[in-house]
C-alpha cells in the first residue's frame, strides 16, 4: 500500500509542477504578463502572418524551381556526338535523352544517382570530381 501512495504523490507533483508552469512560467504567461493581454495576442498574430508569409514565399520558390525544371527537361538538347536533336523518353518518372541515331542516353546531372537512389558524395555542386 506505501508504494501506491508514494506513486500517487509523485504524480501529483507533477501534475502541479505541469500546471505552475503552464499558468505563471510559459511564454505565453509571461507575455500577457509583460506586454498585456491584447497586445500579446497582436503579437502573437503578427509572428503567425509572418510565418504565413515566409510559407508563401518558399511555395513560390519551389513552384519557380519547379517551372524551370519543366523547362529544362522539356527543352530539346542535342546529341553531343551528332548533334541531332535528341528524343525524350520517360524512365520511372524521370524524363531522359536519346540519342536517335542510337549513340547513347544521355542524363541531366545527377539523375543517374536520383534513378538508383545511390549518392557520390565526392562529387561537388558543380559536378566535379573532389578528392
Amino acid at each position: 500500500m506505501g508504494n501506491w501512495l508514494w506513486t500517487i504523490g509523485i504524480f501529483s507533483w507533477f501534475i502541479l509542477l505541469i500546471v505552475v508552469y503552464s499558468v505563471f512560467l510559459s511564454e505565453d504567461a509571461r507575455g500577457r504578463r509583460r506586454y498585456g493581454a491584447d497586445r500579446w495576442a497582436q503579437m502573437k498574430e503578427e509572428e503567425r502572418r509572418k510565418w504565413e508569409r515566409e510559407d508563401a514565399e518558399e511555395e513560390k520558390r519551389q513552384e519557380e524551381a519547379k517551372r524551370i525544371r519543366h523547362e529544362q527537361d522539356t527543352a530539346t538538347k542535342q546529341c553531343p556526338i551528332c548533334s541531332k536533336p535528341m528524343t525524350k523518353d520517360t524512365y520511372d518518372g524521370f524524363i531522359i535523352d536519346r540519342c536517335p541515331e542510337g549513340h547513347g542516353t544521355w542524363l541531366d546531372h545527377k539523375e543517374l544517382e536520383e534513378i538508383t537512389g545511390e549518392w557520390d558524395w565526392d562529387w561537388d555542386e558543380e559536378g566535379e570530381y573532389e578528392e
